[in-house]
């Protein structure tokens, strides 16, 4: 049996995503496994995420030595206060600093993460100078798209400030619990990988080396969702 990974926002559920699955379905086989990955808590129909945010938040609870945590991410993640509010549940005297920044997911995928980017640089300053002043010794990349800026924000913020990269945090948890129920594929090596996309297939070779590094590669086929 295959098993197919879909990265997706399935917010909300409809046809074309549905006419998605089944598409790959019908190319790989009808057995195929389909595991979806979404941001959040919740996934679209309510069930629980198999890892949510506390897993993070343990990690930034864990690494602080003066009860000072800076949030970074996007607008709505920032405005929602769930990082916050589960650290303070975890850490009652904590102080937390979050900031949103909406233009770290542009620059990183219009290529300006390359380490000392000029531009980038700026806007790091502008955004994470209130987060370095206000003392904070631990820091949550809390978007899939920051650990691509983590040498610069590293730079910025100082030696002495811990980054919690939550996508390595949570797939070190989703790796844990594989070996735990005996699940864990211990290969290094094999296996091939074909990716089905919703929007233009012409940059996904480069975003996908971006990503995935040594695990990129392998055909590109655009699934026409908006058909549907």
């Amino acid at each position: 049996m295959q098993t197919v990974g879909v990265i997706c926002e399935y917010n909300p559920f409809h046809l074309g995503h549905a006419r998605q699955l089944a598409a790959v379905r019908q190319q790989l086989g009808r057995d195929t496994a389909v595991v979806c990955l979404m941001s959040g808590n919740y996934v679209q129909r309510g069930e629980p995420a198999v890892f949510d945010k506390r897993v993070r938040a343990r990690a930034a609870v864990d690494a602080t030595r003066n009860r000072k945590i800076g949030i970074i991410g996007t607008a709505a993640t920032v405005r929602s206060g769930s990082y916050a509010a589960i650290i303070r549940d975890m850490m009652p005297d904590v102080q937390i600093f979050a900031r949103a920044c909406p233009m770290f997911v542009p620059l990183v995928e219009n290529g300006y993460f390359n380490d000392g980017n000029p531009v980038t640089k700026l806007i790091i300053a502008e955004y994470l100078q209130e987060l370095k002043d206000a003392g904070v010794d631990t820091l949550i990349l809390g978007c899939t798209h920051y650990p691509l800026l983590k040498k610069m924000i590293g730079d910025f913020m100082g030696d002495e400030v811990h980054l919690v990269d939550s996508g390595k945090v949570t797939a070190q948890a989703a790796a844990a619990a594989l070996d735990d129920l005996g699940l864990l594929n211990g290969k290094k090596t094999g296996g091939t990988a074909r990716y089905f996309v919703s929007d233009t297939p012409d940059n996904f070779d480069e975003l996908a080396h971006t990503f995935l590094g040594e695990y990129a590669g392998g055909t590109v086929e655009r699934i026409a969702i908006e058909t549907y």
